[in-house]
């Protein structure tokens, strides 16, 4: 179980830029990294929501 530190550290980093939170989480080179990096590009906000949702 990851401590609250952890669980803290990986909030901070998908709410500050979505996608390297997603790169944390699911390693640097996945569909899912790339996807999220387009959306954030494109918009701030619909990287948040892709992430939200996902």
């Amino acid at each position: 179980m990851p401590s609250s530190a952890e669980i803290c550290c990986e909030i901070l980093l998908t709410i500050l830029p979505p996608s390297l939170g997603v790169g944390f989480i699911h390693g640097c080179c996945s569909v899912e990294l790339l996807i999220r990096l387009s959306l954030t590009f494109l918009g701030y906000a619909l990287g948040i929501i892709y992430v939200i949702l996902s």
